[in-house]
C-alpha cells in the first residue's frame, strides 16, 4: 500500500513558484560625512549612480557620475563641475543618454540648466534653458531627444518642450486654463509623449482631457472625458504605449473629499465615447488584508449595503499610485496606502537625493527653496490642488492590481508594509512585471516579498547579504535605501551597512551597497 502511494505522488507534478535570490553585490566604502547616491535604472544597461562630492575646485562643486553594468561592475566612472548656485531637481534616462536637470538659484524664476551624458563615451554638453517667468516644476520626460517639462506659471499647468539639437525652448498651447490641474506627463514607447490634465470648475462640468503629442509638441490625439458630478478625481496614470491599447487609472473620491474611495479606470478612445469604471475598495478581494478579519468583514459588508441601496461608500483612505506596468495579458496598477500623523514633516533633508521611482518620476525630495518635492505623489511636486501631506508618514500596504486589455478589473494583491514611516512621500514597493508578479520591499537588510496568485497570505524574506564571506550586518540604515523592479525577474536594492567581519584586517567597514535580485 505505502509503496503504490509513494509511486503516485512521484507521478504527481511538483508546483514550486521559485524565490528571490542574490545573485550580484557591488559595495563602496563610504564616510558617514558623504554625499549619498541616486540610483538610475538603465533597464538591461545596467546603474548610474550620482551623487555631489564634498570637493570643489575653481569655485565649482564637483559630481560625481558611475555606470555599472547589469551584473553591478563598475564601467566607468566621471566628474562634473557645477557652479554652487545649480540645484539639482530631477533626472531622466533615454535612449543611452542621462538627462540632469538643475535649477540655477531657489526660486522658482531661475532658469534650468541640463546636463546630457552620453553613457557610452560619457560626452557631456550642457544648456541653459532660460524661461524668463516664474515657473514651478511639477514634471519632466525626454520623447525623441526633447525635453519636456511641466509645471504651474501661477496657479495654470504650462509644459514647455527644449530641442536640445536647436537650442530653442517653446510653450505648449493649450494648457494656460484656469482651475486646471497636471495629473500626468509621460513619454510613450514609440517617442511620442502624453499629457493628463482635469478641469475642476463646478461639479456639472468636470472633464479628464488626454492628449497625445509627437516630440516635436504637434498633437496627435485629443480625448475629453466627462467625470460623473459626484465622483472627484485625485490621481491619475496613462500607460506608455508599450501595449496597442492606451489606459488611464488612478484613485478617485467622493464629493470635495481629498481621500480616496476607491479607483478607476477608462481606455482612451477619441472616437467613441468610454465609460468611467469606478470601483471602491470593497469590491477589491485583498485591499483590507492588512485590517484584522473581523473588521475588513464589517466594512465589505457596510459597503455591499451601502451598493444596494444606492449610497456612497464610506471608506475611505490615503492613496498614492505609483506606477502601470504594460504586459503581454493587459496592465498593473501598482498603489501604496498610507497613515499620516499631525507631528511636522522635514520637507528639506537636502543630504538626501530620496530615490525617484524609475524615470517617469524624476524629482526628489528637498532640493530647492525649501519646498515638499515628492518622486511620485501625482507624479509631480506639488500642484495648487494637492498639498503634500503633513506629519510622519507610516506606509500600510502595497497593492496591485491586474486589468484586462478592456480595463476591466481581473484580480488584486497586496502586501502589507510592516514598519515603514518616512519624514515624506516615497514609494515604498515595486513589483516584477513579467510573470510571475511579485510585490516587494526592504526594510532595513531584508526583502520581503510575496508571489501574486498564490491564494495564501504568507510572505518570505531574504537577508541581505555582505560582499565578503563571514560578513556580519550590525546596521543597515532606515533612512537611505530602498528597492525597485529593474528588468525582467530582476530587482536592485541599495542601502548603507555597517559591516564587521573578523576575518578580515579590516574588521568594521561602512559602505554603500547595491544588490541584484533575481527570481528563480
Amino acid at each position: 500500500m505505502y509503496k503504490i502511494l509513494f509511486l503516485l505522488c512521484m507521478c504527481l507534478p511538483i508546483f514550486s513558484f521559485g524565490q528571490l535570490k542574490q545573485v550580484a553585490r557591488f559595495e563602496n566604502k563610504q564616510k558617514e560625512s558623504e554625499q549619498t547616491y541616486l540610483v538610475i535604472s538603465m533597464k538591461k544597461e545596467g546603474l548610474g549612480l550620482f551623487r555631489a562630492l564634498d570637493r570643489y575646485e575653481e569655485g565649482k562643486r564637483i559630481w560625481e557620475l558611475v555606470i555599472l553594468d547589469s551584473n553591478l561592475q563598475e564601467k566607468s566612472k566621471t566628474e562634473l563641475q557645477l557652479e554652487t548656485n545649480h540645484n539639482f531637481i530631477g533626472y531622466e534616462h533615454y535612449e543611452n543618454h542621462f538627462y540632469f536637470l538643475f535649477r540655477i538659484g531657489e526660486t522658482d524664476g531661475g532658469d534650468i540648466h541640463l546636463v546630457k551624458v552620453n553613457i557610452e563615451n560619457i560626452e557631456i554638453t550642457r544648456f541653459d534653458i532660460k524661461h524668463n517667468f516664474k515657473f514651478r516644476l511639477t514634471h519632466f520626460c525626454v520623447a525623441g531627444g526633447n525635453v519636456v517639462i511641466g509645471g504651474y506659471v501661477s496657479s495654470e499647468p504650462a509644459i514647455l518642450l527644449f530641442d536640445p539639437s536647436a537650442d530653442q525652448l517653446k510653450i505648449l498651447p493649450g494648457f494656460f486654463v484656469t482651475d486646471t490641474e497636471l495629473l500626468d506627463l509621460r513619454t510613450n514607447q514609440n517617442g511620442t509623449f502624453n499629457t493628463l490634465t482635469i478641469e475642476r470648475g463646478s461639479k456639472d462640468s468636470k472633464r479628464l482631457a488626454f492628449k497625445t503629442f509627437t516630440s516635436r509638441g504637434e498633437i496627435l490625439l485629443d480625448d475629453i472625458i466627462i467625470i460623473p458630478s459626484d465622483k472627484t478625481i485625485l490621481s491619475g496614470l496613462t500607460s506608455s504605449l508599450i501595449r496597442d491599447e492606451l489606459i488611464l487609472v488612478g484613485s478617485y473620491g467622493i464629493g470635495n473629499s481629498k481621500l480616496a474611495s476607491g479607483i478607476y479606470s477608462i481606455m482612451v478612445d477619441p472616437f467613441t465615447s468610454q465609460p468611467i469604471q469606478f470601483y471602491d475598495f470593497s469590491q477589491l478581494e485583498n485591499f483590507f488584508n492588512y485590517l484584522s478579519p473581523k473588521k475588513a468583514k464589517k466594512i465589505k459588508e457596510k459597503a455591499e449595503h451601502n451598493r444596494l441601496t444606492g449610497k456612497a461608500p464610506s471608506y475611505k483612505t490615503n492613496l498614492i499610485p505609483i506606477k502601470i506596468e504594460e504586459t503581454s495579458e493587459g496592465f498593473l496598477f501598482l498603489n501604496e496606502i498610507y497613515h499620516a500623523t499631525s507631528q511636522e514633516v522635514n520637507p528639506t533633508r537636502r543630504d538626501r537625493y530620496g530615490s525617484p521611482y524609475g524615470s517617469h518620476y524624476p524629482f526628489y525630495p528637498g532640493t530647492y527653496a525649501d519646498r515638499y518635492q515628492s518622486p511620485f505623489y501625482n507624479n509631480s511636486v506639488y500642484s495648487p490642488y494637492n498639498s503634500p501631506p503633513s506629519g510622519t508618514i507610516r506606509m500600510i500596504e502595497s497593492i496591485v492590481m491586474k486589468f484586462s486589455p478592456q480595463g476591466e478589473l481581473h484580480w488584486d494583491e497586496a502586501l502589507e508594509l510592516v514598519d515603514i514611516k518616512r519624514d515624506f512621500m516615497e514609494q515604498s514597493s515595486d513589483i516584477t512585471a513579467q510573470p510571475p508578479t511579485i510585490l516587494a520591499y526592504k526594510n532595513k537588510d531584508k526583502v520581503f516579498y510575496k508571489t501574486a496568485g498564490q491564494d495564501t497570505n504568507a510572505v518570505d524574506t531574504l537577508a541581505i547579504r555582505g560582499s565578503e564571506e563571514f560578513d556580519i550586518v550590525r546596521n543597515d540604515s532606515e533612512e537611505e535605501g530602498l528597492l525597485r523592479h529593474w528588468f525582467d525577474g530582476n530587482f536592485y536594492v541599495w542601502g548603507y551597512q555597517n559591516l564587521r567581519n573578523y576575518s578580515l584586517e579590516e574588521r568594521n567597514r561602512f559602505v554603500f551597497y547595491i544588490v541584484k535580485l533575481s527570481f528563480e
